[in-house]
């Protein structure tokens, strides 16, 4: 992969962003008037944490995608513009805003999602035509994170389609439905949790045997297919090899599981085009999610533990 952070070789693009704010509310009662404190409040969605993440780990990428014209700036603002090249178009509606609710005391996080705006045919044109023009050949487009209203499954596919006519290898990590197109849609990479690749494979993911069991059945549809277990790790197939990488020992102080997934795939791309080979690529993905468990700021690492941590990543071989 080329260093020049002029011309990236990874493209995030982001169709439903968000603001996160994160909260610490000891002994949440629900129901009850509660004191909390405001931890952050910052740019997310899942394009938006792995191009983060990315920019901890020194790997240059582009972000694109929609965001509210009123956000924009604080969007930008939020990276390191000789990293991270910010491209975001502006809608009139606002950026959603999730509120994560993190109980210290009890060990709990508390989620509430909001569904975002409405994205209009014009601005599903822009973005196609921005997309064409980012797009080369063996150039890896990220396409993370939920569908916005207005945007659906068959339209997808059509964007996809375009950039993939143009030679680009696309990154899927989207909800169950948006993942399905990849039974006729060969893209290049695929990054399910356990829940997402029951959906796909119509198999239990509750256990080890049966993750291996479900991607067996489905290891066809996109070259790589790179599974987030949770604790358990990730697991990793390539053609006929399925590798499982997971820490020696579970961190004692998990803080926060919000964009740990992002934090994997990023690791994992990062280490890709660093040029390692599938079992330290698998190392590194499973050490930067395992950082980002412990930050209270979701979708955040800290690259100077990513390091020690890999030294603490096991990786099986289960087929070859």
């Amino acid at each position: 992969m080329a260093e020049d952070p002029g011309s990236p070789d990874i493209v995030c693009v982001t169709l439903n962003p968000a603001v996160d704010r994160t909260l610490e509310v000891r002994g949440l009662d629900v129901g009850q008037h509660v004191k909390g404190r405001l931890v952050s409040r910052h740019p997310a969605g899942k394009a938006v944490n792995v191009a983060r993440v990315l920019q901890h780990l020194g790997q240059p990428c582009v972000l694109t995608g929609f965001v509210g014209e009123t956000e924009r700036a604080m969007f930008e603002r939020s990276f390191d513009s000789s990293l991270v090249h910010t491209q975001l178009f502006g809608l009139d509606s606002p950026t959603r805003e999730n509120i994560t609710l993190v109980d210290p005391e009890k060990g709990l996080e508390t989620h509430i999602r909001d569904e975002g705006p409405d994205i209009g045919s014009d601005d599903q044109e822009r973005l196609v035509k921005k997309l064409r023009i980012l797009a080369k050949p063996n150039m890896w487009l990220v396409m993370a994170g939920s569908l916005p209203r207005g945007l659906d499954v068959g339209r997808l596919r059509e964007i996809l389609q375009a950039v993939m006519e143009r030679g680009a290898r696309v990154v899927l990590d989207s909800s169950e439905g948006a993942l399905g197109i990849v039974q006729d849609l060969p893209v290049w990479l695929i990054k399910p949790n356990q829940s997402e690749l029951a959906a796909l494979s119509g198999r239990k993911t509750g256990t080890r045997d049966e993750i291996v069991a479900a991607v067996h059945g489905v290891k066809r549809v996109a070259q790589i297919i790179l599974v987030s277990a949770g604790q358990e790790g990730c697991y990793l197939v390539e053609g006929d090899t399925i590798l499982h990488g997971r820490m020696r020992e579970s961190p004692k102080r998990v803080t926060n599981t919000v964009g740990s997934g992002d934090a994997l795939l990023a690791g994992f791309l990062a280490a890709r085009a660093g040029g390692l080979d599938p079992q330290n690529c698998v190392r590194r993905a499973v050490a930067t999610a395992t950082s980002a468990c412990l930050q209270l700021r979701a979708g955040e690492i800290d690259p100077d533990e990513v390091l020690p941590l890999v030294d603490q990543v096991v990786v099986e071989t289960l087929a070859d």
